[in-house]
């Protein structure tokens, strides 16, 4: 029996290596990928294995998180390590855009009993416990303003005690079965994950977490233990993302009417600006027309221009000006790209349903600006744009009025911190101000669109 388990632990630990190789582009993947092939390492180290040794293999896992990878709906990490509690937690998989944080389970249903009866191992971590760190963590790393909704995943049947337990504490719980497609199910690589359990008999021992460090280690050294169970301190952070047609739609419900009527209200005028904005012959005035608002980009309510996007917003490059010949090269790459990748559809399209405003710092300086280099139409669009936005004081929030850094100017906190404190999307050319933030663990409600210059007076010596 061990050596045929052990044969179907090695196959099984090759495809999954496979899949996961072949979804690199997926955000953590790489790091799921190393976790595979250590236990490949491991489960090639010698011929034969006693059941006891089998049974502390963490593929299960693997593969239980692997798949939630690839059917969840929108999953943007998994292996995500945030800090804010003692020792921050790492999570599983991160899906619905950022929007939903899971726990992925794949105990059997009689070792889930067991815990809910209270029996764990010494050194484990109650279910009820990393629920709670989950909760706690949730509530300290918003995304886009609201707090990720906790899910624990599981793959079998959970006692009624546990379950309770756990959706008294506001977790929403999920079987593998509700989105794993049939013929996934059915295949035999799942049958690793849905048979071990089978397999191994009634002396089944913890398995699956990866992480860096644990609370509760398994007795191979060269493993981490318990997917019920540890404390996710090292960062995991990684590559990993996932488009399917599976989705968890709970989070993704549709507004109030009446938030969606203020919101097509908004979209009336911005749709007026928009098309004032915009030429008789622009590029984008049949993209303009066609505009319609989508209730799925719901969160936040309000859109924080950077100076950045106000030029862009103006600039003859966006509207036409992109076919002139240009003899400075920063201005005829530009030109190249606007051809290729034209900036006001992504730009009026995070718009969409979002009040528009920008703080007196920003559009004092965007005005210095298109007074010296603007040329006539762009100053006209500037004009339209001022006097349709709202201004509002500068009042960057308490996060990033104590940030300070060599490398980061007042200005910019100030642009991007009120938007943080006013709680708007803030739109951005400025990626390098963006990139810098997020490697000191700054959280970001951004949207970035491809920098633009003011083009017309140039074009005079084109």
């Amino acid at each position: 029996m061990e050596d045929e388990l052990h044969s179907s632990l090695i196959s099984s630990c090759n495809q999954t290596f496979e899949m996961c190789s072949s979804n690199l582009n997926i955000d953590g993947m790489s790091k799921l990928m190393k976790s595979c092939a250590a236990e490949k390492k491991f489960l090639e180290k010698k011929n034969h294995y006693s059941l006891q040794e089998l049974k502390s293999t963490n593929l299960v896992f693997i593969q239980g998180l692997l798949f939630c990878a690839l059917f969840l709906k929108n999953v943007s990490a998994v292996l995500k390590h945030f800090s804010g509690l003692k020792h921050g937690i790492t999570v599983d998989v991160i899906f619905n855009g950022g929007s939903s944080w899971a726990k992925v389970i794949t105990k059997s249903s009689k070792t889930l009993k067991i815990l809910s009866d209270g029996q764990c191992q010494y050194g484990t971590k109650p279910l009820t416990k990393q629920a709670q760190e989950y909760l706690n963590l949730a509530n300290l790393n918003t995304f886009n303003f609201n707090i990720p909704k906790v899910y624990f995943i599981f793959f079998y049947e959970v006692p009624q005690k546990l379950k309770n337990l756990l959706l008294k504490m506001n977790i929403n719980i999920l079987m593998s079965d509700e989105f794993l497609p049939n013929n996934i199910l059915a295949s035999k690589l799942c049958s690793c994950l849905f048979q071990f359990h089978s397999s191994i008999g009634s002396n089944e021992t913890s398995h699956g977490e990866i992480s860096s460090s644990s609370d509760d280690d398994d007795s191979n050294s060269d493993k981490n233990s318990d997917d019920y169970s540890g404390d996710d301190t090292n960062d995991q952070s990684g590559k990993f993302v996932a488009d399917c047609n599976f989705s968890i739609t709970e989070s993704q419900m549709p507004l109030e009417t009446d938030q969606t009527e203020t919101m097509q209200a908004v979209d009336v005028d911005n749709a007026k600006l928009f098309h004032s904005l915009c030429s008789v012959d622009c590029i984008c005035k049949t993209y303009v027309s066609n505009l319609v608002y989508d209730s799925s980009e719901k969160y936040p309510g309000k859109a924080n221009l950077d100076i950045t996007t106000m030029i862009a917003l103006c600039s003859n490059l966006c509207h036409g000006g992109c076919h002139v010949k240009f003899q400075q090269n920063y201005l005829t790459l530009q030109a190249n790209d606007e051809k290729l990748n034209p900036q006001l559809p992504l730009i009026f399209h995070k718009l969409i349903g979002r009040k528009i405003c920008a703080c007196e710092s920003a559009v004092k300086i965007f005005k210095e600006i298109v007074d010296v280099v603007g040329g006539n139409n762009e100053k006209n669009r500037a004009k339209v744009l001022l006097d349709f936005l709202q201004i509002i004081p500068d009042q960057p929030s308490e996060k990033f009025s104590s940030f300070h850094s060599s490398r980061v100017n007042e200005r910019s906190i100030c642009i991007f911190g009120t938007g943080d404190n006013i709680k708007a999307l803030t739109l951005t050319a400025n990626q390098g101000f963006v990139r810098a933030l997020q490697q000191k663990g700054v959280n970001l409600v951004v949207a970035l669109h491809h920098a633009r210059c003011f083009t017309e007076q140039k074009e005079v010596d084109a």
